[in-house]
């Protein structure tokens, strides 16, 4: 059957005019040796290009054309499919209606491909083709999203740690040049201190409600009382 296919389509290549028949023969004796879809053995050796492959599978195959570039994949239709087999076969799943699954592929002759899709998700394959640059460059995207996504967010360093080592620049150093930056010029020329700050953003807090002086008298009580400065008894009749 890969055979007939593979006849067929160089067959049709040639008579199309899309290639010579020496191109072909070039291509087939390439292929022996090295292995991979004739047409793209026909990219590689410079004889057709991959979007002049793709209309021309899609004529011969009947076979609709989608802009992946266009397309907003769902992540779940994505994971239904095996990460391996969508990397080792150029594969992306595209759409899925009832037990149908739409997969996007630039070899509509991969019948191995079709096999397994179907094997691991139990649904019918449709397919739709796309150039194989485009299905790899998604396939990379998607791939670099998930390793984002794992990647741990780099731990932030203690105030404390940071002050005694004198080298990071701590959150609050950030946010006090952050509030001068960002106040077109107008606290640049002050000499804001994160005690400063600190009050700024309580008043703020108190005045939108956000807390109330009880809890922040609370919450001083209990400052001091981990700082030592307060025992538990004296840290409830200041809280009172």
């Amino acid at each position: 059957m890969a055979k007939q296919v593979k006849k067929r389509m160089g067959e049709a290549l040639v008579e199309k005019g899309m290639i010579t028949q020496d191109q072909l023969i070039t291509a087939l004796e390439y292929q022996k040796s090295v292995g991979g879809p004739l047409g793209q053995v026909l990219i590689k050796l410079g004889f057709i290009t991959a979007v002049d492959l793709t209309n021309f599978l899609a004529e011969l195959f009947s076979v609709p054309i989608v802009d992946l570039p266009a397309m907003i994949l769902p992540i779940d239709l994505v994971k239904s499919i095996p990460w391996d087999l969508i990397k080792r076969h150029k594969i992306l799943p595209i759409h899925q209606d009832g037990m149908t699954l739409t997969i996007c592929t630039a070899d509509p002759t991969d019948f191995d491909a079709i096999e397994e899709v179907q094997y691991a998700t139990g649904k019918q394959v449709d397919l739709n083709l796309a150039p194989l640059p485009e299905i790899t460059r998604t396939i990379m995207q998607l791939e670099a999203r998930a390793k984002k996504a794992r990647a741990p967010s780099a731990p932030s360093v203690p105030a404390q740690t940071a002050n005694a080592k004198g080298g990071s620049t701590t959150n609050e150093d950030k946010m006090v040049e952050d509030v001068r930056t960002r106040s077109e010029g107008k606290l640049s020329s002050l000499n804001m201190t994160k005690a400063e700050l600190r009050e700024a953003l309580i008043l703020l807090l108190l005045k939108k409600g956000v807390i109330t002086r009880a809890e922040l008298y609370d919450a001083v009580a209990e400052l001091l009382v981990k700082k030592g400065v307060l025992d538990a008894k004296d840290a409830d009749k200041l809280k009172s």
